[in-house]
């Protein structure tokens, strides 16, 4: 009886199982076949529509070309920039006030931070922004690396202007200044204390040569090596030129790779003008379309 029961059961879920799975094709079938019709429709529309939406996609190529051909070319060029010691976040934001800048056509603050005239601020299209470097540490300003300034120009002729003008403008911001005067100051003073212990080890040397008879090779009882402070010296020396030497790189703004003037214009793009138009077209045509439609059948 136990048995029989279970049984029973068993052909009831399985009974079940297969009315749901019949639903579940039921309505994947109605999917796809309103899905079928959707698109059979879609196309016959089409059909019925071809010469209206030629026409439309004709108008709308010969718009994008006659806008193409009276739109003025720009020339884009990169150049490639180290500034010392200062975190690219920082320079980023400063390209970034300089290109709305340019945006706004502010040509009178564009030639005042960069040194240009105001006919060659108007010449500048756009600025951009791309960091090289992606290994930066978050815990100082003082830290820096490569990064790409990109320039779109109407002018081709304006790049050695604009490569000095953007130099100037980025090394000269009164804050990077400030972080690099306090930098500076502080390998200054390591500096000359290098060369006080350079001079104290000179003083000693001198001291050693001077010696003579029993005592020769002692200062203040203590042994000496002439070859140990000759080591000691040039390593001293080396720490001082290479200090100096950081101090002249905080001074500078590097400019590895400058603009290279463009003689071919990089747009705008008539492939690009001849997509958007037909396209738009084409979709207003469908609009157009589908309003007589419904303005005939009402």
């Amino acid at each position: 009886m136990y048995q029989m029961r279970e049984t029973d059961k068993m052909s009831r879920k399985v009974s079940e199982d297969e009315i749901d799975l019949d639903v579940l094709f039921g309505r994947m079938n109605r999917f796809f076949s309103r899905l079928y019709g959707g698109i059979k429709s879609v196309f016959r529309f089409l059909r019925r529509k071809a010469l209206t939406l030629l026409l439309f996609t004709l108008v709308g190529l010969a718009a994008a070309f006659g806008l193409h051909t009276v739109s003025r070319p720009y020339y884009s060029s990169d150049m490639t920039m180290v500034l010392p010691e200062v975190r690219n976040e920082y320079v980023e934001d400063l390209v970034s006030n300089l290109n709305l800048m340019v945006k706004e056509k502010n040509s009178k603050q564009v030639s005042k931070h960069l040194g240009i005239s105001e006919q060659t601020a108007l010449d500048l299209k756009g600025v951009t922004y791309q960091t090289l470097d992606q290994g930066i540490p978050q815990d100082s300003v003082l830290e820096g690396g490569p990064f790409i300034v990109t320039v779109e120009v109407y002018n081709n002729q304006v790049f050695d202007s604009l490569q000095t003008g953007i130099a100037r403008y980025l090394g000269n911001n009164h804050y990077f200044n400030k972080q690099r005067q306090i930098k500076q100051e502080h390998l200054g003073r390591l500096v000359d204390k290098l060369k006080e212990d350079i001079a104290s080890l000179d003083s000693v040397k001198r001291k050693a040569i001077e010696l003579n008879g029993p005592a020769n090779g002692l200062v203040y009882g203590e042994a000496l090596d002439p070859s140990q402070l000759y080591r000691e010296s040039l390593s001293f020396y080396e720490k001082q030129t290479g200090i100096e030497a950081e101090i002249k790189r905080l001074n500078n703004i590097e400019v590895v790779v400058g603009f290279i003037p463009r003689l071919a214009p990089s747009g705008p793009s008539l492939v690009k003008y001849l997509l958007v138009g037909a396209l738009s077209a084409f979709l207003l045509g469908c609009l157009v379309a589908l309003y007589a439609d419904k303005r005939r059948v009402a």
